[in-house]
């Protein structure tokens, strides 16, 4: 049973630190509601990655963030309400507490 246990958590660890580049869909709430749908390239990553990358403590080291490009110079972190990014839109929140829906659907509608 612990050498299982010790397989899962290896397995979980190693998932866990890899940053997965992706095509997102993601759209903000905004004064009139939510946003139309805008896809972008980002990476997939945990928050120990990126403090690491940072060389900060800022982000939740076992929680999972989308990280995207929307100008040439401007970045959002995006914190996922879950573990995994899926297809279906999911709630995310970016470094200013705003609320975001993220997924990694194949069309942006």
């Amino acid at each position: 049973m612990r050498v299982l246990l010790l397989c899962l958590m290896m397995c979980l660890a190693s998932n866990a630190t890899a940053g997965n580049k992706e095509t997102v869909c993601v759209r903000q709430y905004g004064l009139r509601g939510w946003d139309r749908p805008s896809a972008y390239e980002a990476t997939v990553t945990r928050g120990l990655e990126l403090n690491k990358a940072t060389r900060s403590s800022r982000y939740e080291p076992l929680a999972t963030y989308v990280v995207f490009f929307y100008d040439a110079d401007r970045v959002h972190v995006l914190e996922l309400g879950l573990p995994n990014l899926m297809r279906v839109d999911q709630a995310a929140k970016d470094e200013y507490g705003r609320q975001w829906k993220v997924s990694n659907a194949r069309s942006c509608v």
